[in-house]
């Protein structure tokens, strides 16, 4: 009996099939780039798990507190690796590892900003801080075009929300939105 390889049998491409739609991302619907893993066990690729955890501190599928827990999925990207991307056409594969590097670069690109944006708050602290500056002077550092306004005041504004306020008050002046550390957490 003679068996041949050169046509995948029906049961594999089940599998694969079956392992595409494990490996799909819940907030992107796309295969997962860079697949990591909350606390309740639910996996996203590192972007939308780290968007997730950093808005509301829930999973977006089962709304379980993540608190602030995520770590890389080491056999789900070995699966998606392995099994699903050399069953992909080339064109595919090229795509899927060009969105995979744009995904690494914003996630570093956001984890620069909030290091930038706490080392600003850090320094101007105990006085009032409004939330236009911090970001005028972050964009010293990351240059001012929009997207990168856009983008300092979405995390700046995530950062302070995800804390729950229990550091920070929040004011409305003529100048715009003001915070302030509440007076535990003042300096002397």
């Amino acid at each position: 009996m003679i068996i041949s390889f050169s046509a995948p049998s029906q049961s594999i491409v089940r599998r694969t099939r079956k392992a595409m739609e494990l490996a799909k991302c819940p907030v992107c619907l796309d295969l997962m780039a860079k697949p990591f893993v909350l606390g309740c066990g639910h996996s996203f690729c590192e972007l939308c798990a780290a968007e997730s955890v950093n808005v509301n501190d829930k999973c977006a599928v089962c709304r379980q507190p993540t608190r602030g827990l995520c770590a890389p999925n080491v056999d789900l990207d070995r699966l998606i690796r392995d099994l699903i991307l050399p069953s992909l056409e080339p064109e595919s594969r090229r795509i899927y590892e060009e969105r995979c590097e744009i995904q690494r670069k914003r996630v570093r690109r956001k984890d620069r900003f909030r290091c930038i944006i706490w080392t600003e708050v850090e320094r101007i602290r105990p006085d009032s801080i409004l939330v236009h500056d911090i970001v005028q002077n972050c964009t010293d550092v990351f240059g001012k075009s929009e997207d990168v306004v856009r983008e300092l005041t979405e995390i700046f504004s995530r950062e302070i929300l995800a804390n729950d306020l229990s550091v920070f008050a929040m004011s409305e002046t003529e100048k715009g939105l003001s915070i302030h550390f509440k007076e535990a957490f003042r300096r002397n």
